[in-house]
């Protein structure tokens, strides 16, 4: 929303269709404008969405067929395709293949990575994307709307989960590292929300 408002530029948002129960309307309304809802699967153009190719593209994940269709279209209109991933860093044969397939099918279609952090990071030069197009802080909080508070060890001893609450996310694991941590200094209290 902070990024509508403040900028020049025309952004248009475009997302597959969201497994939560959130109205459409409340999302518009927490964004500032129109959201385009499309499919995962199936070839999808510019012009089938009644809109001019854009000249850069923010891409969230590579392996959504309309999205990556969309963003072909932009890289042989001669524009700039950015790869938005989350994904993080584990030694395994998954990303051990991942490496591979990224290098040699994906790495082409776009001009740059966007990552949260060091792990992000770290993923991306392991798939062979040069540094100079990696860039940290995918999700960086606005410092004017979330102050930094008080340092770490004036605050109460916490630890808060705000996330999906899927195997995926590591919710056991958080857990179990809570229990260790717990049993050392009992003061220590987790908040899950999800």
């Amino acid at each position: 929303k902070e990024a509508v408002a403040v900028t020049n530029h025309k952004i248009t948002v475009i997302s597959t269709k969201s497994p939560l129960p959130i109205s459409k309307k409340n999302l518009e309304a927490a964004l500032g404008q129109e959201i385009i809802f499309i499919e995962k699967e199936g070839i999808l153009s510019w012009s089938q969405l009644n809109m001019e190719v854009p000249d850069i593209f923010f891409q969230a994940g590579w392996f959504v067929q309309s999205l990556l269709t969309l963003g072909k279209e932009v890289k042989n209109n001669n524009g700039k395709v950015v790869l938005l991933s989350d994904n993080s860093r584990k030694k395994g044969f998954r990303q051990f293949i991942g490496s591979f397939v990224y290098r040699y099918q994906y790495s082409n279609l776009f001009d740059s990575v966007w990552v949260p952090g060091d792990s992000g990071y770290q993923l991306m030069r392991y798939f062979s994307v040069p540094s100079s197009k990696i860039f940290k802080g995918l999700y960086g909080s606005n410092s004017a709307v979330f102050d930094p508070g008080p340092l770490l060890t004036k605050r109460k001893k916490q630890l808060i989960f705000v996330g999906r609450l899927e195997k995926i996310k590591g919710i056991k694991e958080l857990i179990s590292a809570f229990n260790s941590l717990h049993k050392k200094d009992n003061e220590w209290a987790l908040f899950i929300f999800g």
